[in-house]
């Protein structure tokens, strides 16, 4: 009798609990007492960073560049038994800001969306990584296989085709914002990256607006595709017999260009009276792999339609090399960015941490969502 008693204080207690929680949560007993909210928006098929305030009833949102802000499909969440027009699926023009009215048990409350273009992420860039190797997990270069899978596990729609799959499936291309090719192998370009097919493929793309990022050897490719002037490629291509160890640290120098997209987050080197960033610490073995242009007695090697944006971390003023360069297209076409140096040294074989392995990772992350983002832009 007193374990019966127990129990019935206890499914008592129990009740009576659920009973006050709901009384003070407002309106779960009753539907029409709940205030009507709008509590999340969103855009059908697109990654969205959007906030609501419920100060203002004002919702803010930013989509991608290659989004159609003149008719999208909102995603509207509202608060419990609410209604909310315009009504779920229909296409809305967001080229100027949309009210929202939110409506429940006669009860309203008007919201205003304010929807705006912004800049890729690594979430919604669209990033094709290609190379020699029918899988990613099939590279035997070491440096090739570390770029490659960072690139992979860092940008959520990242994939990676060999140039002879991208020649016989090029329609990949209609779907990527940016092409990433990082060449570390043999200073001369592979049979694969010459095929007919692979470089009307990538033309075509950066034609129809699509960005290019050349890195490693593969910058030589800029004259292949015809971004730069015949004659007008890298004019110093090599690498060190076998890997060594050096008791220096490489880098980059940026004098003029420290605001610029490519070159934020980088921890900056101490010493210097222009901005420098580390790649590669001392003591780490490399290569010093690179294929750079000269322009010490002669200026006229770099081609006149690129932009020179670094040297080395000695060479503040760019009077001797340009290993970092853009190459803008035109009102149409994609943008392309050839980087290569003994300091962009993505593996070593060596028990010896490269300790600035997060400056090449964030130049690298800066590179891919600029270009991605002028691809947005442009409508690729």
């Amino acid at each position: 009798m007193k374990i019966r008693l127990a129990q019935f204080i206890w499914l008592a207690v129990i009740a009576g609990f659920f009973l006050s929680g709901c009384s003070e949560e407002e309106g779960l007993n009753d539907l029409g007492t709940v205030e009507p909210r709008i509590v999340d928006f969103g855009i059908q098929g697109l990654d969205v960073n959007s906030t609501v305030d419920q100060d203002t009833l004002t919702i803010r949102a930013k989509v991608p560049p290659y989004a159609d802000i003149n008719s999208m499909v909102p995603i509207v969440e509202t608060s419990y038994g609410a209604s909310v027009t315009p009504s779920p699926g229909q296409a809305v023009d967001f080229s100027s800001p949309v009210a929202f009215t939110v409506e429940n048990n006669g009860t309203t409350r008007d919201y205003t969306a304010h929807v705006t273009y912004g800049g890729l992420d690594k979430k919604s860039t669209r990033l094709l990584l290609i190379g020699t190797s029918d899988a990613a997990s099939e590279i035997s270069n070491g440096d090739e296989a570390a770029a490659t899978n960072w690139g992979l596990s860092s940008f959520d729609k990242a994939q990676y085709m060999s140039f002879n799959q991208l020649a016989n499936n090029s329609a990949v291309l209609d779907s990527i914002d940016v092409v990433w090719w990082h060449y570390d192998a043999e200073p001369e370009l592979p049979d694969g990256a010459l095929a007919d097919a692979a470089i009307t493929a990538l033309v075509d793309y950066r034609d129809r607006g699509g960005s290019i990022y050349l890195s490693g050897f593969a910058t030589q490719y800029t004259e292949t595709l015809g971004i730069v002037p015949e004659g007008k490629g890298p004019n110093e291509v090599g690498g060190a017999p076998q890997e060594f160890e050096n008791p220096d640290p490489w880098g980059i120098s940026f004098k003029g260009y420290a605001s610029h997209d490519i070159f934020q987050g980088l921890r900056k080197a101490d010493g210097y009276d222009y901005p420098a960033a580390f790649l590669i610490s001392a003591d780490t073995w490399r290569k010093d792999n690179k294929a750079w242009w000269v322009v010490v007695d002669n200026p006229d090697a770099f081609p006149d339609n690129g932009i020179g944006y670094c040297s080395t971390e000695w060479d503040g003023d760019r009077n001797v090399l340009i290993i970092l360069a853009e190459f803008p297209g035109s009102e149409s076409q994609g943008s392309c960015i050839a980087f290569s140096a003994g300091a962009y040294d993505w593996y070593t074989s060596h028990d010896v941490e490269n300790t600035y392995m997060d400056n090449i990772h964030q130049i690298t992350e800066n590179i891919l969502l600029y270009l991605a983002t002028i691809s947005a832009e442009i409508g690729q």
